[in-house]
């Protein structure tokens, strides 16, 4: 009897400690419970999954976190090793029985018919889309926009304007301190480099379609017999302006100049001139000068024409910037406003 109980304990011990074997995982599934501490397989999984060769071909080793996880390929595939993954029997090169054909198109398997590429469709090129040009001046007006810096412009304009041949023959360049405005002669005219005007086509020998005749009465040419229309004289150009005076601005006198920023702030920005009673006041990039009253000197500090003592300009006067210091006598009220009088007529000069 305590036999027959000693054969039914072990018997039932042995059923506890009994692990079945689990079935290989099919497909990409992940089975953990068929995951082995594996030193092939790094402990941290990379970008690209780790395959190893498995128990039989048709079987493999996936990598997770250490473990060797063992998966199964479909029917009728085995695994190869070299592309990892699943392939047929004649390309994974696994079963010796098998032929090892790792290239579907070796010579003779009649899939070696060269593919011939096709071509790509080459895309139209694309080019970035012209600036839209901007109209040229025309008659005696300056436009700035259409103002560039050319080495050929002096940097102070001359009593007599410099004209520059354009970029047709009815358009020229007009110098303006250092830059070249373009410009358009008046309808049915040709810029006369020679003469420096705008001219007959004929007479300004610009365009070579038209025939050249620079003296409208040349020998035999019939302009001094009776009914020949007169010759239109070249128009002029008008006087440049005196020097600027008061809040007025010469653009003729501005050149440039980099401490002036090109665009123009809400305040203007004013610099010392040559002299304690001149001043530069910034337009656009240049530096035009300017007068101040009779009298008065320019501030830089506050940027207007104070009286002398209090623009410290000049050295031989004595410099009082402010002039109602703490405790001086006489400087009540009556002064502060007729002080801050003064400083807002100057600024209204220009403001």
């Amino acid at each position: 009897m305590r036999s027959l109980l000693l054969l039914v304990v072990l018997a039932t011990a042995s059923q506890a400690y009994m692990v079945p074997q689990n079935a290989p995982c099919s497909g990409s599934t992940v089975c953990l419970i068929n995951c082995v501490l594996d030193s092939r397989c790094p402990v941290f999984n990379l970008a690209k999954p780790t395959f190893l060769a498995g128990t039989s071909c048709s079987r493999f080793f996936k990598c997770e976190s250490g473990r060797a996880c063992e998966m199964e390929c479909p029917v009728g595939l085995h695994f190869n090793l070299a592309k990892e993954a699943c392939d047929w029997p004649h390309q994974a090169c696994c079963d010796p029985s098998i032929e090892c054909r790792p290239d579907p198109c070796r010579p003779g398997s009649g899939c070696d018919t060269p593919i011939v590429p096709v071509p790509p469709v080459p895309q139209p090129p694309t080019y970035p889309q012209p600036p839209i040009p901007v109209p040229p001046c025309s008659g005696g007006s300056i436009c700035l926009l259409n103002c560039v810096v050319d080495s050929r412009c002096p940097a102070f304009n001359p009593a007599k304007p410099i004209l520059l041949p354009g970029r047709s023959c009815d358009r020229f360049y007009k110098c303006e301190s250092g830059r070249a405005c373009e410009m358009q002669c008046p309808s049915g005219t040709h810029f006369n480099q020679k003469e420096q005007t705008c001219d007959w086509p004929h007479q300004a020998c610009c365009d070579p379609s038209i025939e050249c005749r620079p003296d409208p009465c040349r020998p035999g040419s019939g302009c001094d017999s009776p009914g020949v229309p007169p010759v239109t004289p070249p128009p002029t150009y008008p006087t440049p302006p005196a020097p600027c005076s008061g809040g007025g601005i010469c653009a003729l006198n501005c050149p440039l100049d980099n401490r002036c920023p090109a665009f123009n702030g809400k305040k203007p920005l004013l610099l010392p001139g040559q002299s304690c009673d001149r001043y530069l006041k910034c337009e656009s990039g240049r530096a035009c000068p300017m007068n101040c009253p009779a009298g008065l000197h320019f501030n830089q500090r506050e940027q207007i024409c104070d009286w002398p003592f209090q623009a410290c300009c000049d050295p031989r006067i004595e410099c009082r910037p402010n002039p109602c210091p703490p405790g001086a006598f006489g400087c009540g009220q009556n002064n502060n406003n007729n002080y801050n009088n003064n400083y807002n007529n100057n600024w209204q000069q220009w403001g």
